[in-house]
């Protein structure tokens, strides 16, 4: 934009406003060093684990003391439900630092496995052409997420393959007209069936197939 007009104007209550203009308010820290910029930046850089923490234990000596924190819960529906699970022991505060998906799993896991992660261990993924990585969870995809993270639990290797197995069955191109119409296959008997007369398989699909056969 490079513009430097206001963009917006934001109430933050009791009468104060924030002027929204960050083509020009950037400006006035050039001037600093990257040190100051650095503590600068921290010093903003949403909520810490110390803050979850603390709110926390508010909520908890709040219910404790009989207080009516409906209102609370009604302002911030989501955070609060998790500063409560944080309160009573079941949620590190630092999982909240995961975002979206990747929080939601986290935080269904063991106290020992979320401070595993929280710590920063890394996570042993495997990879659509058959290597085992170790990732953070904050650098997975959300594929990646689905993937490894099952209902309180982080899946093994093993689990892993039969997930993208998984996956791409579902995946297979096919056209379906009625509920007849799918492909399955069986490894026990080591056949594949198709079933229904509107099932297309391109000689790429066939490949695929017969090599989860002999898997």
């Amino acid at each position: 934009m490079g513009s430097g007009q206001t963009l917006a104007t934001v109430s933050l209550g009791k009468g104060e406003k924030l002027v929204f203009n960050p083509d020009k308010d950037y400006l006035k820290y050039l001037s600093r060093s990257e040190a100051e910029l650095t503590q600068l930046f921290e010093s903003n850089a949403g909520i810490t684990a110390k803050v979850i923490y603390k709110g926390a234990m508010i909520i908890r000596a709040a219910e404790e003391k009989g207080m009516d924190t409906s209102g609370w819960r009604r302002k911030y529906p989501g955070f609060y439900d998790f500063l409560r699970r944080v309160a009573y022991g079941s949620v590190l505060p630092g999982v909240y630092e995961f975002q979206g998906r990747l929080r939601q799993a986290v935080s269904m896991l063991p106290l020992t496995d979320q401070k595993r992660l929280v710590n920063g261990e890394a996570v042993s993924v495997l990879l659509a052409d058959g290597d085992v990585r170790k990732i953070l969870p904050a650098d997975m995809e959300p594929a990646m997420v689905r993937q490894v993270f099952h209902i309180g639990r982080i899946r093994a290797i093993q689990e892993q393959q039969v997930f993208l197995d998984e996956e791409k069955l579902r995946g297979l191109k096919k056209v379906r007209v009625n509920h007849e119409d799918s492909v399955v296959v069986n490894r026990k008997l080591g056949v594949v069936i198709v079933n229904g007369p509107n099932v297309k398989l391109t000689q790429k699909d066939l490949l695929d197939l017969a090599q989860r056969l002999t898997k």
